[in-house]
Order: structure tokens, then C-alpha cells, then sequence
């Protein structure tokens, strides 16, 4: 009997291990690793600007009291614009799940997170912000991941702050508004990622950042009226995924013309009459007439509406088919 029990006690303490090794994978914490984040800044004033931001892994250390820590060099964030680099020393109490970090100035450390907090758990006692946890499934990198999210149930300082972590990669989403100024706040998004030297998405180079769209849109189709091909060109402001279909006017989808995660750029995308002709629609199943001449119903003249999906925002707009 004592050896049965002592059997358990091993066996549910090596699950309890197992666990607390996975939770730390959600901070991630290696020389070389690098985020670059976009961020997308609501002014005062409703103007939206977009800019980037990279934080990398420099090298780790030991403090005299023998703590080890890696230091992380990123942008200084000041009323709303980024100044001279500056350097957080960052470390995971591995026994704890304790998030810490200090600046090279001070001897004391702030509480960022602890990864071992359980869902709908608020944190604080010392905390630097007072969160509720949630957790998760997400598509990140176009890969679903468990996630953790904290959101600020209280204003503090007049910010509103939610962070939310991706297993194996680290914060790669982050809101920031301004509660004493409504319209004021940022949007973090991670468009890229080196972890453990394996790369995530595509790194946005200076001279990149004015090709970016600020927004998401779907454009008119051209030519409109069509025959038999046109070109529907949108923007996809941040890397989501994205859908694109053609309906007819009774609202039945006869096309699926994107249905893929893609990155931050503009997209074109062809509707082709000869391309998409003998497709069977389970919607719209062929006529008897039809079945030997690999001519779909749904194409005949007429009216067809096209709709953008990513994440909340949809758009949808008309087009003429002239045959």
C-alpha cells in the first residue's frame, strides 16, 4: 500500500512538472530571440498612426547575489512616442512562475505576471497591475496555440491594459487606452518572431512601413461591369486570417476566392468566369441543360455581391456580371 501511494505521489507530481514546464513556455526567454511588433496609434485628435516597434534578447547575466537575468533591450515609450533605446532586465522564477523585472538603476524588482495563475484568478499583492486571467486557443503564426490572456479589470493611472501571450512564442498581441481620453490608445500586433533561432512571419524593414495599410478596406472590382474576369483588390491592416467570397443575389455563396492567414499588406484577387465555370455548388446544383455543357447556373448575368471577412471587420460590395 505504501508503495502504491508513493507511486501516485510520484506519478501526480511529475504531471504538476509537466504542467509548470508548459506555462513557462509562454514567456519566452533566450539570447538572440526577437518580437517586432506593429503598432497602430489612436491620438487625441483621431488621427491613426502606424509605426513599429523590435525587442530582442541581448545577453543574460548574474548579479552579485547570484540571480541570473537576460537583458532585454526595446524602445522607451514616452507620451505615446518611442525614444532612445533602453535596457529591462527581465527573469522567470521557475519554481514560482513569477515574471520579474528591473532597471539597471534600481535594486528592486517589480512583479509583472505570474504564469502559474489560474483562469478568472485577480492577481495583485505587489503586481505592477491587477489582471483577470483567461486562456485560450489562438491561430498564431497560422498555427492554433494556447494562449493567456490578462485584462485590467480597473483603471490604473487612467490606463486600460490587456496582454496576451502565445505558448512557445511570447506577447504577441497588447491594448493600451487611455480611460481619461477616450479616443487615445495603441494596438500592439507581433508581425514577426525569432524564437530559440526559428523565424515567424516576415520582419518590416524602415522602408517597408509606408507600404503598410493603416486600415483594413475592400476595393471596388475592375473592370465593373465584368466579362469575363475582373480584379478585387483589399488591404489587411494586420496578419489575420482572411476569407473573400462571392454570393448571388439570393444570398447563396457561388465562389470562395481567399480563405488563407496572410500578413499585413495589399492583396489582389481574380474572379474568373472560364476559371470557376463547371465547379459543382452543392447550393446550386446544375440543370439537366446545363450538365453537359460544364457551365455553372449560378454565372449567368447579373448581379453578385463580394464580402471581406478579417476577424470583426466584414465589407461587402456589388459587381455586374455582362454575359
Amino acid at each position: 500500500m505504501k508503495k502504491m501511494f508513493l507511486f501516485i505521489l510520484f506519478a501526480f507530481s511529475a504531471i504538476l512538472v509537466g504542467q509548470v514546464r508548459e506555462e513557462l513556455n509562454y514567456y519566452h526567454l533566450h539570447v538572440g530571440d526577437v518580437w517586432q511588433y506593429r503598432i497602430i496609434h489612436h491620438s487625441v485628435s483621431s488621427q491613426v498612426n502606424t509605426f513599429y516597434m523590435s525587442k530582442k534578447v541581448l545577453i543574460d547575466t548574474t548579479f552579485g547575489n547570484g540571480t541570473k537575468y537576460f537583458i532585454v533591450e526595446q524602445p522607451k515609450f514616452v507620451h505615446w512616442k518611442f525614444s532612445t533605446p533602453e535596457k529591462i532586465y527581465t527573469r522567470i522564477d521557475s519554481m514560482s512562475g513569477i515574471i520579474y523585472e528591473r532597471s539597471p538603476l534600481s535594486s528592486s524588482e517589480v512583479k509583472v505576471d505570474s504564469l502559474f495563475c489560474n483562469n478568472g484568478v485577480l492577481k495583485g499583492n505587489g503586481y505592477r497591475e491587477l489582471y483577470f486571467v483567461h486562456s485560450d486557443e489562438k491561430s498564431v503564426f497560422g498555427e492554433i496555440r494556447k494562449t493567456r490572456r490578462l485584462t485590467s479589470p480597473t483603471v490604473s493611472q487612467g490606463l486600460d491594459l490587456t496582454i496576451s501571450y502565445a505558448m512557445n512564442i511570447g506577447v504577441y498581441l497588447k491594448g493600451i487606452s487611455n480611460k481619461w481620453v477616450g479616443s487615445e490608445g495603441n494596438s500592439y500586433t507581433l508581425v514577426y518572431a525569432k524564437i530559440n533561432g526559428k523565424e515567424y512571419g516576415t520582419f518590416v524593414s524602415v522602408k517597408d512601413e509606408e507600404t503598410i495599410p493603416t486600415k483594413f478596406s475592400l476595393s471596388q472590382n475592375y473592370p465593373n461591369p465584368f466579362n469575363p474576369s475582373t480584379v478585387i483588390s483589399f488591404k489587411v491592416q494586420a496578419a489575420s486570417h482572411v476569407t473573400l467570397k462571392v454570393y448571388d443575389v439570393l444570398g447563396r455563396e457561388v465562389a470562395t476566392l481567399v480563405d488563407e492567414y496572410k500578413q499585413p499588406g495589399t492583396y489582389n484577387s481574380q474572379f474568373s468566369i472560364p476559371r470557376l465555370a463547371g465547379r459543382e455548388s452543392p447550393a446550386l446544383p446544375k440543370t439537366q441543360d446545363e450538365a453537359g455543357s460544364g457551365v455553372n447556373s449560378q454565372f449567368s448575368s447579373g448581379v453578385y455581391f463580394y464580402r471581406l471577412q478579417v476577424g470583426k471587420y466584414s465589407d461587402t460590395k456589388k459587381m455586374v456580371l455582362l454575359r
